[in-house]
């Protein structure tokens, strides 16, 4: 049942298994210069070294996609940063006092913890716990790929907790406010084109739980695990989607967009006691 979706997923995800090993020494050699840097006697340098570390507000904006938990998000950022560039001459000599780097590991955080942190922050957005021992002590901290680029938050903990008391708001950037996972109610599912309709808008629109409503349950948390980053990876998405459907012998077919080259040749669909489902 997963052919075609398994590769359209694993083609679109095999960047980033390919490459994890390869992300992972990025975070590393990010994580390390971060430290040469404020060891660094020259302030000038040590303050240019924060603010290429923490997140732009851009970037704040992709790693949490609600527009208030950004906007939250991105003021907790500012002032801790700031803060750090104040007592620049403080950190230094604590990054000093601790020795020399001798090690730095990295982990992938969602494998390791499963809290508000991870739910906050947008899947798509690869999330690392740092692990650096230095001579005299270690420290631990988070990083996180946003568009290709190392970016350092120390507060994470804190700013989830913050991020978490104000709950879901509307969509922000790159999505549409969220609407209720009993959309699917909504949609006529003995109707094949009706389902993959719906599926598809709630696919580019990025309502990732709503698309899972129209999934298989069979294959219901492998979608919800891999395709939020997978059909981020496929370039060019339609602005108006031109959906295709083909039933092949009355239970089973294939549905695509047909204006939409990188997405491949279709993905499957089937009926079961009636209802038409989407199936990996």
């Amino acid at each position: 049942m997963r052919t075609y979706f398994s590769l359209l997923l694993f083609s679109a995800m095999g960047l980033f298994v390919a490459e994890s090993s390869a992300d992972t020494t990025r975070v590393v050699h990010a994580y390390s210069a971060y430290v040469i840097g404020l060891s660094s006697g020259d302030e000038e340098t040590r303050i240019g070294t924060i603010r290429k570390a923490v997140p732009t507000e851009n970037e704040v904006s992709r790693i949490w996609m609600d527009e208030r938990k950004a906007t939250l998000a991105w003021n907790l950022i500012k002032t801790w940063s700031d803060k750090m560039i104040a007592d620049n001459k403080k950190v230094h000599a604590e990054i000093i006092s601790g020795g020399g780097l001798l090690d730095v590991s990295v982990r992938d955080y969602r494998k390791t913890k499963h809290n508000f942190s991870t739910r906050s922050i947008s899947a798509v957005i690869p999330l690392y716990i740092i692990s650096a021992k230095h001579e005299k002590g270690s420290v631990t901290t988070c990083g996180m790929l946003v568009d290709g680029r190392v970016v350092l938050v120390d507060s994470i903990t804190q700013i989830c907790t913050a991020l978490e008391k104000i709950g879901p708001g509307a969509g922000g950037a790159g999505t549409e406010p969220a609407k209720p996972v009993k959309e699917a109610q909504k949609v006529d599912r003995t109707n094949p084109r009706a389902v993959a309709e719906a599926f598809w808008k709630a696919v580019l629109a990025k309502q990732w739980e709503n698309a899972a409503q129209f999934v298989h349950e069979d294959d219901r948390e492998w979608f919800l695990e891999g395709a939020p980053r997978a059909f981020l990876e496929l370039p060019n998405p339609p602005k108006h989607p031109v959906i295709g459907v083909m039933i092949k012998d009355g239970d089973l077919g294939w549905t695509k967009i047909d204006n939409w080259k990188e997405g491949g040749n279709g993905i499957e669909i089937n009926r079961t006691d009636g209802i038409w489902w989407i199936e990996n």
